[in-house]
Formats: structure tokens, C-alpha cells, sequence
């Protein structure tokens, strides 16, 4: 019954923002740069990109987590992930992003979500800071034993974004970027992308189930 309720609301979502994107996005601007964390508009791209076919975990450079650590991605190596890139002052797609998410780990057995990875990766770095990821991951009360916020170089955010087929562009007050979740197995190879998060988000689920019960998975 819960399961069947959180379905109806995300469904309901997606019809509420699919709205907000086609009436508000077009000439999203401000003029006061004191107010610019506040006024950065979430504007759709007009589509993926191909993603590299690279393994994700071999992009060999230092991140930054909410708590401020330094780590690799090859850390993350041994888990699954549910990877999706993100930033926090976002009010339009991110936050269907994130409830999609949420959605897929509230349908996992309590002793199947030890065994898969949350990650967000910021497209905003400069904003983003440890301390605006840690009061992100508090409101949205993302569980510190599953979920993994990260922010890095642009350079490296960019490297992200091409192995995983995303597309970004950051200018003045306004970040476009398409939406997507994907799901990597243990080693860092995506297994499947959704592209279209205003879809039901059953194919991306059935995929983490597929991965968690095959043989040798962690």
C-alpha cells in the first residue's frame, strides 16, 4: 500500500514539474548577483550525450564528500551505485532526480540496501561547498551509510558527466543540464540509463534487482 502511494506521488511529480519546465524556464534571470546561489535557473538541455563507455571508477582523481574528505572513486569500487549528477539550489529537475531515487531505495529490502551505493555528483562545485552538501543531505534526509555526495573540479565534473552521457553548461545565473540516473555494477560499467526521469522509474529498479541477485554480487 505504501509502495503503491509513494508511486501515485512521484507520478504526480513528474506531471507538476513537467509543467513548471514548459511555463517557467525561458528567460530565467536576475539582475542582483548578491542573490545569485538563490537565483541559478535549472534549464533542460536539448538531449544526452553518448556516454564514453569507460569504466566510471577509473577516473583517478581526488573528490570532495559533505564531509569534507578527500576520496577516490575508485573507492567506491565493490558496490554498486545508482549514480546521478545534481546541485543543490536546483528547484525544478534535481529534485525529481533525488524523489526517484529515494523511490528506488524505499522499494529495496532493508537487506539489500547495504549492498548498492546512493551517489550525487554536484554540477555546481563553487557553490556546492561541503557545508551546502551537508545541509542538502540533512533536509533531504539522505541516510549517511548509503548515500554518497561528492563535489570535485570542473574539469573532473566534466570527465564524470562524459562517461556518464551527461550534458552541462553553466552560465551567468542559469545551469542547463539534462537528468538522468544511472546504475553501474560493482566495477564502475553502466548497466542501464534512464534518460527521461518523467517516466516510471520500474526499469531503473528492476535493474538494481537484476544486479543484487546476480551470482557473486556484493
Amino acid at each position: 500500500m505504501v509502495g503503491t502511494l509513494l508511486k501515485i506521488h512521484l507520478r504526480e511529480s513528474w506531471l507538476v514539474i513537467a509543467g513548471i519546465q514548459a511555463c517557467c524556464l525561458v528567460g530565467c534571470t536576475t539582475n542582483s548577483p548578491s542573490t545569485a546561489r538563490q537565483a541559478i535557473c535549472c534549464s533542460p538541455a536539448s538531449e544526452a550525450t553518448t556516454a564514453t563507455g569507460r569504466l566510471f571508477f577509473e577516473i583517478d582523481s581526488l573528490w570532495e564528500t559533505d564531509a569534507g574528505q578527500r576520496v577516490r572513486l575508485d573507492e567506491l569500487r565493490g558496490r554498486p551505485q545508482i549514480v546521478a549528477m545534481f546541485y543543490s539550489s536546483c528547484h525544478v529537475a534535481c529534485p525529481l532526480t533525488i524523489q526517484t531515487m529515494k523511490w528506488i531505495e524505499s522499494k529495496l529490502p532493508e537487506s539489500s540496501r547495504s549492498r548498492i551505493g546512493f551517489l550525487l555528483i554536484t554540477f555546481d562545485p563553487a557553490d556546492d561547498t561541503p557545508r551546502a552538501l551537508r545541509t542538502f543531505r540533512k533536509a533531504e534526509q539522505l541516510n549517511g551509510n548509503h548515500w554518497t555526495l561528492l563535489r570535485g573540479s570542473v574539469a573532473e565534473t566534466k570527465k564524470a558527466a562524459a562517461i556518464l552521457g551527461v550534458s552541462f553548461k553553466k552560465e551567468s545565473f542559469r545551469l542547463t543540464h539534462t537528468s538522468q540516473i544511472a546504475v553501474l555494477d560493482a566495477e564502475g560499467r553502466m548497466i542501464f540509463r534512464q534518460e527521461n526521469l518523467r517516466a516510471s522509474p520500474d526499469d531503473a529498479f528492476e535493474a538494481v534487482q537484476s544486479l543484487l541477485s546476480a551470482p557473486h554480487s556484493p
